[in-house]
């Protein structure tokens, strides 16, 4: 464990949550294999809906490497919201890091771009 993050509470993203990490991928030209196999995710602390990227029991080994594509826009409350995708040191999917501006809890995924 790592980072207060364990195996057992990854879970399969939701449609909004895959929605999202589909967009980003695509943005930012991501191609590195069959990236949707095996995916799953994990919340992480804070609220805002940031989410861990996983796809083994070796998630402990992995590291932040570069950014793949971000997007800017405003939750339903209209506070602006910036989601950033993000791959590991090795280049596979790792984290989506949601930051809203005001540090309050996002609302809702947006549901289409």
């Amino acid at each position: 464990m790592e980072g207060g993050y364990m195996e057992e509470s990854s879970r399969m993203p939701t449609a909004e949550e895959m929605g999202v990490i589909e967009f980003l991928v695509d943005k930012g030209g991501y191609s590195k294999g069959d990236w949707r196999r095996g995916l799953r995710v994990i919340d992480m602390p804070g609220g805002m809906g940031s989410l861990r990227i996983s796809y083994d029991d070796k998630d402990s080994e992995r590291k932040l490497g570069d950014e793949v594509s971000s997007v800017r826009f405003k939750d339903i409350d209209g506070v602006d919201v910036i989601m950033t995708l993000y791959v590991d040191t090795e280049g596979k999917l790792y984290e989506l890091d949601v930051w809203k501006v005001d540090f309050t809890d996002l609302i809702r995924m947006p549901e289409r771009w």
